[in-house]
């Protein structure tokens, strides 16, 4: 961000786009080719950028990706606990509306799924729970 800054402030909008396309190819140069990492911090010093000031704008850019990373994990830890809440309540809801002794063999097999669920347990083959 640095080197757009100070290299492609200055190009007419035609090459602007050439322009970042060579800025970025330094900056990947930067990193591997001594030479050249010698040739842009010079140059970057000539426009008043130290090590540290590189270093604290890489920071920051940093914690922006870093606060919408966990912008995102918040939410989705919302959307999870809302939608185990939602099944619990459903869940709870189909419970008391049992009544055990005018169910059918579908709504008996269910209450026996949701007391498994809720206990922890199979039920016992005289249909209790053990």
């Amino acid at each position: 961000m640095t080197l757009r800054r100070t290299d492609v402030a200055g190009f007419a909008s035609n090459f602007r786009e050439d322009a970042e396309c060579y800025t970025i190819q330094k900056a990947l140069d930067w990193r591997l080719d001594p030479i050249a990492a010698d040739e842009i911090e010079t140059r970057l010093a000539s426009y008043g950028f130290d090590q540290h000031a590189i270093s604290l704008e890489v920071y920051v850019q940093a914690r922006e990706i870093f606060t919408l990373f966990e912008t995102l994990m918040n939410a989705a830890q919302s959307r999870r606990l809302c939608s185990k809440e939602i099944g619990s309540r459903r869940r709870m809801q189909e419970l008391s509306n049992f009544v055990p002794g005018q169910a059918n063999i579908r709504s008996r097999m269910r209450y026996s799924s949701l007391l498994q669920n809720q206990c922890g347990g199979p039920p016992d083959h005289e249909g209790g729970h053990h």
